[in-house]
């Protein structure tokens, strides 16, 4: 694939842009601010994991959107849609690159605020909403999945509000719905 540093960015807001893109059961979907944008999925489903698209097909997409015929090989593994998602938001080359080298950070991961992260047997598609992700430590992230385990456990409208702004007082769940 030969996009060059520049053509990079554009390949891959044109690519997220044509992925199909499915809704996601979101438990937030009753209890949600409304300033708040739905949960949506892309890719394919992997248990225990985020979604997932093959390096091959992007690479493939790549030489299409660059009009070149290069081989690609088969051999390949997923790259997880919501760190495409992320990339693809970037506004310029230099946040482009700052991205990437977050996403090779082990002491970084993407949090997401809609507490939609994983493929489990009960929520089959994770959320890649990039509106929904933000860079954070693993620790925090470790805290974020409880407080959604918690946030599950509101029944009505207004406990689901009430927990998120006791929440929302600690700085690690600013932003969090």
């Amino acid at each position: 694939m030969a996009l060059g540093e520049e053509g990079t960015l554009p390949f891959l807001q044109h690519y997220v842009t044509t992925m199909p893109r499915y809704p996601v059961g979101c438990t937030h979907d009753v209890l949600r601010p409304t300033n708040v944008t739905a949960c949506f999925s892309a890719g394919t489903r992997d248990n225990g994991k985020a979604m997932g698209v093959r390096k091959d097909t992007i690479l493939r997409a790549a030489n299409e959107f660059a009009h070149r015929a290069d081989r690609v090989s088969t051999n390949s593994t997923k790259i997880r849609v919501h760190q495409l998602m992320k990339l693809a938001s970037c506004h310029n080359i230099e946040e482009f690159k700052q991205c990437l080298a977050r996403i090779d950070d082990p002491s970084l991961a993407l949090l997401h605020l809609c507490g939609h992260g994983i493929c489990t047997e009960a929520r089959p598609m994770a959320c890649v909403n990039p509106e929904h992700l933000i860079w954070g430590t693993q620790e925090t992230n470790v805290k974020h999945i409880a407080a959604h385990e918690v946030l599950k456990l509101a029944q009505t409208a207004e406990e689901y509000a009430f927990l998120l702004t006791l929440y929302q007082r600690n700085v690690d769940f600013v932003g969090l719905f």
